[in-house]
């Protein structure tokens, strides 16, 4: 539906050019006419923006139940989680709200670069699960799980959570690897 609102007439002019002139009569300065003109669009922002929920709550993307949208977010792809967590602050809120959407980190080798420091993953504070072949150093120290087969120079970094480790390419265990970094380590398959 296409509005037809101008501003040279209508009622809400009429309107709002009543108010002005009532609430700026007797003002001579232009900094009391710029109070009343600030005042009237702070009144006419705050107005929409209360009414703005009212609007949503009949918008059917606004009835997802919390839980239900989590769910499906969990089950996108990372690169569409982080677009669908853009898509309006519920959406965003719901996201950052339940650790599964962000526990698991699969990143398709295709798609890369993508920097999941610039992501909402950031904001999730909890272990989570990562199969990615990006740079992952800066989140080493909150990885539980991590599925790699590329280089594996960052696995030097002390990873306290993590729980298991899958390397698909052949590489030599060194002390490094096993001098009470990865305290948590139950599982490493090579």
């Amino acid at each position: 539906m296409m509005l037809n609102f101008t501003y040279e007439s209508g009622p809400l002019r009429d309107l709002l050019v009543a108010d002005f002139e009532a609430l700026a009569r007797g003002f001579q300065k232009c900094s009391q006419i710029e109070e009343v003109f600030d005042f009237l669009m702070d009144t006419m922002l705050g107005i929409l923006r209360d009414h703005v929920p009212r609007w949503n709550e009949r918008n059917l993307v606004y009835c997802i139940p919390e839980e239900v949208l989590a769910s499906c977010l969990a089950f996108l792809p990372f690169r569409d989680r982080v677009s669908a967590s853009q898509v309006c602050r519920t959406w965003r809120q719901t996201a950052l709200s339940f650790p599964a959407v962000w526990e698991t980190i699969d990143i398709d080798p295709r798609n890369i670069p993508i920097d999941i420091s610039c992501s909402k993953a950031r904001d999730y504070e909890g272990p989570r699960s990562v199969d990615f072949a990006a740079d992952v150093e800066r989140h080493m120290s909150r990885v539980r799980t991590l599925s790699w087969d590329r280089d594996h120079q960052s696995l030097r970094l002390p990873a306290p959570l993590l729980e298991n480790i899958n390397i698909g390419v052949d590489c030599i265990i060194s002390e490094q690897f096993r001098a009470g970094r990865w305290g948590n380590l139950k599982t490493l398959c090579t």
